[in-house]
């Protein structure tokens, strides 16, 4: 198995944030954005209590990576934005792990 590079982003919705509306928001953001990125394995949120959320995205190298997380910070179009709008962003923490061998 090659390995691969994972960012993974802890973060808190926003007190207003609508759960549906989220939903669809990281839906859209992940296949319509994320998924046709170079380098782009999988993206997958897991709900660690009711507003707190933990992605997990992996891509295929460390470059593609570091390019992923520069697009991501930036919120380049508006289904990034829209997914951005439901996160209190002062709660963000990205951590990144490089070669890894497993993925989850």
């Amino acid at each position: 198995m090659s390995k691969r590079s994972i960012m993974t982003v802890d973060f808190e919705l926003d007190k207003n944030a609508c759960l549906e509306g989220f939903a669809l928001a990281t839906q859209a953001f992940c296949i319509g954005f994320a998924s046709h990125l170079r380098g782009y394995i999988s993206w997958m949120q897991m709900v660690k209590e009711s507003n707190k959320r933990l992605d997990i995205i992996a891509f295929e190298t460390m470059d593609e990576l570091d390019g992923f997380e520069k697009i991501y910070l930036a919120r380049p179009n508006e289904v990034s934005q829209r997914y951005f709008s439901f996160i209190d962003l002062s709660t963000i923490d990205i951590r990144k792990y490089y070669d890894k061998d497993e993925i989850w």
